[in-house]
């Protein structure tokens, strides 16, 4: 009789502790809140793909009047920062199955995602606890600059809108966001997107801001934002992953050689 409620107890404590894993935020698992940013290094591996994918930063950003800074700077914060399991096993996931379904099965998904969300959303649940994001692969951040599939098909929309050229598939979109090229084109446009919203409601211009920005795009609560600054008038402040690309950029423009003029002319100064 002692043992089975020793042995209850004990299923117990591992289903209780099973419950208290799938509803904390996914990133308090692998990452951690109390990394000293100062002393944590730029990840060599992020240094060589902004090397080898810097002419396309800067077509995009000129392209969409933004600072090459800040694509650089979440580079290297989600390379640094979040580097782990999880990374891996996501975009290993999205490759081996999501590219293998069907056009009509991943159509679904999305709607089924899609309703999830804002499920979540009405009842003020997070979208970050694991259990849920081990459900719902969509929302799985892949590619250099780290975009959701879901994000990809609202960007891909929105530049489809605002250049007027056909609107892409979900496995077209899932391709793109394993394209560096295509994946920083997308960030560039959700960075334009942001700093335009944020000038256009508020008539502050965060352009420049490095910290500032990559929080935004890192978070994805521009809103949220936009209406504290309202409130408040408290200028917008950069999260971690925004305070690292921000005191990390001059690190990084060193090692990759670009100081002034060059840099200059290309926006980097």
């Amino acid at each position: 009789m002692k043992k089975a409620v020793l042995l209850s107890f004990a299923l117990f404590l591992i289903l209780f502790s099973l419950y208290k894993l799938l509803h904390v935020n996914y990133k308090s698992i692998f990452y951690s809140d109390s990394i000293n940013i100062e002393k944590t290094p730029i990840d060599n591996s992020a240094i060589s793909d902004i090397n080898q994918n810097l002419d396309t930063i800067n077509k995009y950003c000129h392209y969409y009047c933004i600072s090459p800074k800040i694509i650089m700077g979440i580079v290297i914060a989600e390379r640094s920062l979040h580097k782990g399991p999880a990374n891996y096993f996501e975009e290993y996931y999205v490759k081996t199955e999501f590219l293998s379904k069907s056009e009509s099965y991943l159509k679904q998904l999305v709607e089924v995602t899609k309703q999830k969300l804002e499920n979540m959303k009405m009842a003020r649940e997070s979208d970050q606890e694991f259990g849920f994001r081990l459900k719902h692969g969509l929302i799985w951040t892949i590619g250099l600059c780290q975009i959701s599939i879901m994000k990809s098909i609202e960007i891909d929309s929105a530049i489809a809108k605002s250049e007027n050229c056909p609107v892409k598939t979900v496995k077209e979109n899932i391709g793109s966001l394993l394209t560096p090229s295509l994946n920083i084109k997308y960030c560039a446009f959700e960075i334009k997107e942001i700093q335009e919203k944020y000038i256009r409601e508020t008539g502050l211009d965060i352009s420049n801001n490095i910290g500032v920005l990559c929080t935004l795009y890192n978070t994805g609560r521009i809103n949220e934002s936009i209406a504290r600054y309202k409130q408040t008038n408290i200028y917008p402040r950069a999260n971690l992953f925004g305070k690292f690309a921000e005191i990390k950029m001059d690190t990084l423009l060193s090692i990759l050689k670009l100081n002034p003029p060059e840099a200059k002319k290309e926006g980097y100064r």
